[in-house]
């Protein structure tokens, strides 16, 4: 989460997109892969406005970092 610091997301707004992101049997972990859509659309439901490409990568390095095969997602820039 230290990475998500600088979102408009609080903390437990951000575990909640990550919680729902990784839930077994949700469709977003479903094939394995997470991928930027599927990201931008739990924070979008979350917060009913446009997740914007900053924080995609931001979750997706958390993400990434716990181990999650993400696709199409660049995070080298976070």
């Amino acid at each position: 989460f230290a990475l998500l610091r600088s979102t408009p997301l609080t903390s437990d707004q951000l575990k909640e997109v990550i919680d729902n992101l990784t839930a077994k049997g949700s469709p977003a972990a479903a094939d394995g892969v997470i991928d930027g859509n599927e990201i931008a659309g739990q924070i979008a439901e979350l917060t009913h406005r446009d997740p914007g490409p900053e924080n995609v990568r931001r979750v997706a390095a958390t993400l990434a970092a716990a181990g999650w095969p993400l696709a199409g997602i660049d995070v080298s820039e976070v």
